[in-house]
């Protein structure tokens, strides 16, 4: 992984703990559901794949997913995604599944309907055969923001910006690395 993509990570990651983290209102609402269902549909795969060292570019291709939060504490969520990608190279796409786990802290802004979500998670995927490469399962890894508006409903709508990849397979004749790839959803939250 480069240096950009590095510093962009951190930048996601960091950026809400300059936001103040208040809101009792919008915190409290927020709180009071201890588990919040979220679907979510984008564009993804803005980055490349390497096969045995030599890289392919990518195109852009659809992403949805589905993911569910639980509370931790008052500034904390863990959660389980299921996300679904659109990987299109060697002139070919197919479909990868991703399940992963994470952790979100939430933070609040102040006199807003606003919340910061950043993110860090770590999944399996399934990609089925894509050029010369057979079924292959890797490691993946995601640095993610959710930007989350508030409405006066169970439903909340949010951004999502992240960095994903797969920096590890589990392909015995060839060595597959994906991404680091840049991933852009919008979504609406359904809080139980």
């Amino acid at each position: 992984m480069n240096n950009r993509f590095k510093w962009i990570i951190v930048i996601i990651l960091f950026l809400p703990l300059a936001a103040n983290a208040s809101g009792n209102l919008v915190k409290k609402k927020f709180q009071w559901h201890q588990t919040h269902f979220g679907m979510k549909l984008g564009i993804n795969n803005l980055g490349s794949a390497r096969v045995n060292g030599e890289k392919y570019e990518t195109r852009v291709g659809i992403s949805g997913g589905f993911y569910f939060d639980f509370v931790v504490s008052d500034y904390l969520f863990w959660g389980v995604m299921i996300d679904f990608q659109d990987i299109q190279f060697f002139e070919e796409r197919e479909a990868m599944v991703n399940l992963s786990l994470g952790l979100k802290p939430v933070y609040y802004r102040k006199r807003a309907k606003i919340a910061y979500k950043p993110g860090i998670a770590i999944g399996l995927a399934d990609l089925g055969h894509i050029g010369d490469l057979k079924r292959t399962q890797y490691l993946t890894l995601k640095g993610s923001f959710e930007m989350v508006f508030f409405t006066e409903s169970k439903y909340i709508f949010f951004g999502e910006a992240a960095i994903w990849g797969a920096p590890k397979c589990f392909n015995e004749e060839y060595d597959i690395t994906l991404g680091p790839f840049l991933q852009v959803r919008v979504g609406i939250m359904f809080l139980n």
